[in-house]
């Protein structure tokens, strides 16, 4: 009997894992899917830049661009094409921003790693404001992909100098910021892009207070436009 009741116990065992081994394969784990997402971006609405042929204030403008980084998570396959579209929060398109122009509109697809970026283009005015947000959001995809995450666009109004500051350019290699405004106990400081490729900033004297901070090229002697405001540790 005992030998018996060992069988059987052996038998019971076995009998389940030869099922266990006939079920067919379960489907891969939600991880598996593929998850779209965009990340957050803000820039200034412009950069300040100088005619450096000409000595005077600085008063050339350049619009910037946001540029919204599109990945995909567990990204397997060829490239994958999204559809997009940009929605107004505060900012008004049209008005603070507009797509970049593509073809066909409103389109975008990924490398062969999964990964793209958005293009928007910042509009100048020359109207004093809050900074400004606005939405990215996906609308389509060209093979199963999870859509729902969204990016926030902020624009950060003017060039973000203070407004008692003018820069100006003195010479060829040379520029300078004069602040009227300044906390009594605040040191700040002027940069200068200078040529060369990479280009290289020049960092203007330390001021305190209100003063007029002075940057040289050195290296690259000579300036080539870009003029930025910091704040000294």
């Amino acid at each position: 009997m005992a030998g018996v009741t060992i069988t059987r116990r052996i038998v019971a065992v076995v009998v389940p894992v030869l099922l266990l081994s006939w079920l067919p394969a379960l489907p891969a784990a939600a991880a598996g899917s593929m998850v779209a997402t965009i990340d957050d971006q803000q820039q200034i609405e412009h950069e300040l830049a100088c005619n450096v042929n000409t000595p005077g204030p600085c008063t050339i403008r350049y619009a910037r661009r946001l540029l919204f980084n599109l990945s995909v998570s567990n990204f397997s396959g060829g490239p994958i094409t999204f559809g997009f579209q940009l929605e107004n929060i505060t900012a008004t398109q049209g008005v603070d921003y507009v797509s970049w122009p593509y073809s066909p509109p409103n389109q975008i697809t990924t490398g062969t790693t999964g990964k793209a970026q958005i293009a928007v283009d910042i509009v100048v005015d020359s109207v004093t404001e809050a900074n400004e947000t606005f939405r990215v959001r996906l609308t389509s995809s060209s093979r199963p992909v999870n859509i729902t995450d969204t990016g926030i666009g902020t624009i950060l109004d003017g060039n973000q100098l203070p407004p008692d500051c003018t820069p100006s350019v003195v010479s060829t290699d040379t520029g300078s910021m004069t602040c009227g405004s300044r906390p009594a106990g605040q040191q700040w400081r002027a940069r200068f892009q200078c040529g060369g490729f990479p280009p290289h900033y020049a960092n203007g004297t330390v001021v305190t207070g209100n003063g007029t901070s002075t940057a040289i090229c050195v290296f690259e002697d000579w300036l080539s436009g870009y003029v930025a405001f910091a704040i000294v540790p």
